[in-house]
């Protein structure tokens, strides 16, 4: 489900008017009137219910779309066949690019829209909206923009030119250091941001092509509570569903992790690690510095990856890899071992 503290629908309600809007092809109905069909939101195959627009552009999801409750689809023609017969289809040559159109003419941003400061109150220097929500004991400094509806609780500390984004909630006893910004997002108690860190900003995604359409992101950041954020580190939120990132976890400075990742509780990652989209990292993962994940991975409960590791793989639980691509650790370090050896061997024959 979108969340309404930070999105919008707009006035396009039905499937007819949103699939003319976008300049798509007219959808596939079956006795019902267009005009009456109406959608709610968009939502993933998986969670998508019967008022609900989905996308299927890829294979691998076949199983999901088949199984969806999706009331509506946009995809290719020749998966009509596999469709589920209660699903309306609005066929595609490129259903993510039309799914992305689609979805940026549903819904606006409420945390892109200009700042009216004059609906502002000021404390201490800082710039507070008449409709957040501060609990006793907020200590603010000044340059803080705190938006509408935000909500911060007791004890929390927000240090010079932290921005808080219109409907994000702050938990108890936070702090958020200079020159933080954080927007679409939930935080828990006892949540530390070192100065520059940047939570909910859009992440990386785009349909490819002649004209690169930038896809709507929509999802949320979930920090559960006790999670610490390093300098200048950045944490996209989700395109649809969340970035989630787990109780106890500590992130060093200038980490950077995609859209849709679910880090469990309790792990540490190092500096300059990079963790693509929607990978899924178990509980008391270690990750060395400079380590990389590509997307839809997943890293097994207290695993290790080494300092400048190269993930392509899901590595199982508790198991140790490094090298690039990584690889489980013994048999690196044989690798590396062998080449040595030749490498020496070459030397003494020239």
């Amino acid at each position: 489900m979108i969340d309404s503290r930070f999105f919008l629908r707009t006035d396009l309600e039905t499937i007819d008017e949103i699939v003319t809007a976008a300049k798509l092809k007219g959808a596939l109905f079956e006795n019902e009137p267009t005009e009456r069909l109406r959608v709610a939101h968009v939502a993933t195959l998986k969670e998508a219910c019967a008022d609900e627009l989905a996308f299927f552009d890829n294979v691998k999801y076949k199983p999901d779309f088949i199984k969806s409750s999706a009331g509506f689809c946009i995809t290719r023609p020749a998966t009509e066949i596999v469709a589920p017969k209660h699903c309306r289809l609005s066929l595609s040559p490129d259903p993510y690019t039309a799914y992305a159109i689609c979805a940026g003419l549903m819904y606006r941003d409420i945390g892109a829209e200009p700042t009216d400061f004059s609906e502002y109150q000021m404390y201490n220097g800082a710039y507070v909206a008449k409709t957040a929500l501060l609990e006793e004991g907020v200590r603010l400094s000044p340059g803080v923009v705190i938006a509408d509806r935000a909500e911060i609780g007791a004890g929390t500390v927000l240090h010079a030119h932290a921005f808080i984004g219109a409907g994000v909630a702050i938990g108890r006893n936070c702090e958020i250091f200079a020159g933080v910004s954080v927007s679409h997002t939930l935080i828990g108690d006892y949540v530390r941001l070192a100065p520059g860190a940047r939570i909910g900003q859009e992440g990386f995604g785009f349909a490819p092509g002649k004209k690169h359409i930038a896809v709507p992101q929509l999802g949320r950041v979930i920090l559960q509570d006790f999670v610490e954020i390093g300098a200048n580190t950045g944490v996209d939120r989700g395109a649809l569903g969340d970035t989630v990132i787990g109780e106890g976890t500590k992130i060093d400075n200038l980490v950077q992790i995609g859209h849709n990742v679910r880090i469990g509780r309790h792990c540490l990652i190092a500096g300059q690690t990079a963790i693509a989209g929607s990978v899924t990292i178990e509980d008391y993962v270690m990750c060395g510095g400079q380590s990389c994940i590509a997307g839809h991975l997943t890293v097994g409960a207290q695993a290790r990856i080494s300092g400048g590791a190269g993930v392509m793989h899901d590595i199982p639980a508790k198991e140790v890899w490094a090298g690039s691509p990584a690889q489980q650790i013994q048999k690196y370090f044989r690798e590396v071992a062998l080449i040595r050896k030749m490498a020496q061997k070459g030397e003494k024959q020239l």
